[in-house]
């Protein structure tokens, strides 16, 4: 038996054996005494000189063994990159408000804010300024691998804009090398609903925002092949922001090689009990009077009025340090005079002032597209801004409206919508295709399935087949059907309308509920490994409605298929029975579910018609952002303005 062999390992460790790893790292140790002991090539033994637990350190050595990319994980991991960078580099980083007067902000290093591992072996300063002015990319580049940074900054510094500035250089170095993990962009503000473990959560949002199945994400995650951008931890609710530091630490304990960047508000962060475990934090500083000069200076004449304003009020030149403040300045302001502004401006309130012109003056805007009064876009973004905020939501996308927008009245009034919209419209096609009969199983089994609708609507979007999933849910799926199947035909057959009564119905029932097995292991074989390779508005409802025709279409053939073997007059009860359920399981309830809402929210004047439409004519007043298939307000700030807005009255 051969010697164990004992050898130092730095930032890369490359393991020859049985388990060959592919530039493995070991995030937060990089440059430690860390020793590796092998035989014949296998890891037996890991020591360090420190007394922190290394329990799954082997275990994290063996999530990190990645198999060759395919061709496909190629082709996915470009989808997901481009849709990043079109979302956040295209859609918000280029049209942001900080765009003029972001330059390359001050970062200070707040060694300090984290619980960094290892420190007791590192150098410990006292905040410091960076004395050479680093860029962001550079101090994350500088940390080397396995990188995890905290940034921090007051309310309008620009957190956000730093992020996808980095964002920007991470993607261009990805699209270079797509081996490299991806840069994928969260917001955690929606944490704070579903209070998951971060595992769960990521491969939710990585659903839900970039349309990617489920498989793929959590394969994409467990392999810890993502690069994480956090922003928005002091949008997660005040009661539940220790406990989401709470379980990014825990990912961080179990997935050590997956580099993250976290934003949060420095009072905000400095109030929590407990620390993120990251190796570093920066504070971005406040812009510098030269920099608000030279600013000003370059726009010329249209801010020659907030110039001297600005010289002569000294209490407003340090409101202008916020970047963010400067910038709806600079857009409220263009053009007025020194005494203009000074009628506009109350010191008292001054940020809700501001902002209260900035709407007036967007709203006044000469735009391409023009459908809505200045009061109905007003009235339209504060229903949108408190539903955001009290959801925690960042990015609003339509196919994701929830019944949670009506009154208690009105979700009732919903539900009974659905259900009667949909077991009339399968009755009628029932009866056109099998006389009563038809119908009467056209409706009995919608009604069955959408009086069992859940309380939030799921689209269908991804598909791709995987025979080993569907062969995997058969026996479930047919327990599933069984139920379902054996109700339509009881009551077929207590009601009269099969020859042999009860019987008849039993065995009809039974037949059902193979179909409907087979339909359900069907619709789980295609919810494979998959990512939606475009994201407009209102995608979702349109590729649910696509899936559910092409999976009732599927389920008609089985169920017509199922009913001839029993008896040629069972072939289109059969049909029907396929079609129906088919059609609502594969996605069909969900466009129901949503088209019923879009009319309830209508009718009562909380929505537009064309939501779309409406989204866009705001983003154009470049009140809103337009993210992909999604929209979000340009700054949190506006949000929370138009949220607190009581009156839907225009100011």
């Amino acid at each position: 038996m051969n010697e164990p062999v004992s050898q130092p390992m730095n930032q890369n460790l490359q393991i020859a054996g049985q388990a060959s790893l592919r530039n493995a790292q070991i995030g937060g140790i990089a440059g430690r005494d860390l020793t590796v002991t092998q035989i014949q090539g296998q890891v037996v033994n890991v020591s360090v000189r420190d007394p922190l637990d290394l329990s799954g350190m082997l275990g994290q050595v063996a999530v990190m063994t990645h198999q060759p990319l395919t061709q496909q994980d190629y082709r996915q991991r470009q989808v997901l990159l481009n849709k990043v960078k079109q979302f956040w580099i295209t859609g918000v980083l280029a049209r942001s408000l900080y765009t003029q007067v972001f330059l390359e902000l001050q970062l200070k290093l707040e060694d300090d804010a984290v619980n960094r591992p290892f420190s007791q072996y590192q150098e410990i300063g006292n905040s410091r300024p960076s004395t050479a002015q680093p860029g962001i990319t550079e101090i994350f580049n500088q940390m080397g691998a396995g990188r995890t940074l905290l940034i921090l900054g007051e309310p309008g510094s620009g957190k956000t804009t730093t992020l996808l500035k980095l964002a920007q250089n991470l993607i261009a170095r990805a699209e270079e090398d797509l081996s490299r993990p991806i840069p994928v962009v969260f917001n955690l503000a929606s944490w704070t609903q579903k209070r998951l473990a971060l595992v769960d959560w990521l491969i939710e949002e990585l659903h839900h925002s970039y349309k990617v199945s489920p498989c793929l994400a959590q394969g994409w995650v467990e392999e810890q092949q993502l690069l994480l951008l956090l922003d928005g931890l002091d949008e997660v609710g005040t009661g539940e922001r220790s406990n989401c530091v709470q379980a990014i630490n825990q990912f961080m304990d179990s997935h050590g090689t997956t580099e993250i960047v976290i934003c949060c508000r420095q009072q905000d962060y400095a109030v929590l009990p407990l620390r993120l475990s990251l190796q570093g934090a920066i504070c971005i500083q406040a812009l510098p009077p030269q920099h608000i000069q030279h600013y000003l200076e370059q726009v010329g004449q249209p801010l020659d009025g907030l110039r001297a304003w600005l010289e002569k009020d000294a209490a407003l030149q340090a409101f202008a340090r916020s970047p963010l403040n400067l910038s709806v300045m600079a857009l409220a302001y263009q053009g007025l005079s020194v005494t203009e502004l000074q009628k506009l401006d109350t010191s008292a309130n001054r940020l809700s002032q501001l902002w209260r012109v900035y709407v007036e003056r967007m709203l006044q805007r000469r735009s391409t597209i023009q459908h809505y009064s200045a009061a109905q876009i007003h009235k339209g973004l504060q229903i949108l801004a408190q539903q955001l905020s009290r959801s925690s939501q960042t990015v609003f996308l339509i196919e994701q409206l929830q019944p949670n927008w009506c009154s208690p009245d009105q979700y009732r009034l919903y539900r009974w919508g659905v259900l009667l919209m949909g077991s009339s419209l399968f009755g009628l096609l029932g009866m056109s295709l099998g006389s009563l009969t038809g119908g009467g199983i056209g409706l009995i089994t919608s009604g069955c399935i959408l009086a069992r609708s859940a309380a939030r609507i799921k689209t269908v979007e991804t598909l791709k087949w995987s025979t080993t999933v569907a062969m995997q849910r058969l026996l479930p799926s047919i327990w599933v059907g069984l139920p379902l199947g054996l109700a339509v035909g009881a009551v077929l057959g207590i009601t009269g309308a099969l020859e042999n009564g009860i019987l008849g119905g039993l065995g009809l029932g039974l037949v059902y509920g193979l179909c409907g097995g087979l339909v359900f292991s069907l619709i789980a074989g295609l919810k494979g490994s998959a990512i939606a390779t475009k994201t407009t508005p209102n995608q979702g409802i349109f590729k649910s409605l696509q899936t559910a025709l092409l999976i009732g279409g599927a389920g008609s053939i089985i169920g017509a298929g199922l009913g001839l073997l029993v008896s040629p007059n069972w072939l289109t009860l059969g049909l029907i029975y396929g079609l129906t359920v088919g059609f609502l399981s594969g996605g069909g309830q969900a466009c129901l579910q949503h088209f019923t809402l879009r009319i309830l929210l209508y009718a009562n004047g909380t929505i537009p018609w064309n939501y779309a439409r409406f989204l866009d004519e705001a983003a154009e007043r470049i009140l809103l952002q337009k993210t992909g298939g999604g929209y979000m307000f340009v700054h949190r700030q506006l949000r929370d303005y138009f949220a607190q807005q009581h009156s839907p009255s225009h100011p």
